[in-house]
């Protein structure tokens, strides 16, 4: 099994890349399809989705490429941004916007100056690109018992067909956390923010657990 942790130090053939921020799993038959890796520098940020077969190697701290960083450059982005264009009333990527419409305050680009009209207009939005019947879980995601909440995500484990086997969960606080590992059986349901068990807190906190 590998273990997929997210913020986790990503390397390329080449060297540090990133790190892990999502992985994007396949609702119905819950398997990985992808890792984002986050490249952040100073002025600019970029997410790539990395399909889960470039992924060789793991630990809980690091993980593996076997692409260099130039073919990472090339993988699709995880995000785009959206405006919203007066002309079709709905948030737009730029590239659907003509000359006209980018320079209309109305439209809120990112370069409008609305101080001129005084309009409160819409704020951009931040739109994944995932695959259709895929979510994107990030590490923190709340783990949710019958009975309340119990942790966050840390990280999953997967199998060599990369469908997921375990779920690791962090319960605690800073000076006193310990990680669970649950079975996808625990499972009820997914989605990109919170995680349902079919378990109460009872339950869950009897299973094997490791203190930090």
């Amino acid at each position: 099994m590998k273990e997929i942790s997210l913020d986790a130090q990503v390397f390329c053939l080449d060297g540090e890349c990133g790190k892990s921020s999502h992985v994007i799993i396949e609702q119905n038959s819950q398997r990985v399809t992808h890792l984002v890796v986050n490249n952040s520098h100073l002025l600019e940020s970029h997410k790539y989705l990395v399909l889960i077969e470039y992924v060789v190697k793991t630990s809980s701290e690091s993980i593996q490429l076997s692409c260099t960083k130039d073919e990472l450059a090339l993988m699709p982005p995880f995000t785009e941004m959206h405006f919203f264009n007066p002309t079709t009333s709905k948030y737009e990527p730029l590239k659907n916007f003509d000359e006209a419409a980018i320079f209309n305050s109305s439209s809120y680009l990112m370069w409008s100056d609305t101080s001129l009209s005084g309009d409160v207009l819409p704020t951009p939005i931040e739109e994944k690109l995932i695959p259709a019947g895929t979510i994107a879980v990030h590490r923190g995601a709340s783990i949710e018992a019958t009975d309340g909440h119990i942790g966050r995500v840390e990280e999953f484990l997967i199998d060599p067909e990369q469908h997921l086997t375990h779920l690791v969960l962090q319960e605690g606080h800073l000076w006193h956390k310990k990680e669970l590992t649950l079975p996808m059986s625990a499972i009820a349901r997914m989605d990109e923010d919170y995680i349902y068990l079919n378990l109460d807190k009872e339950t869950v906190k009897s299973l094997h657990s490791s203190p930090n």
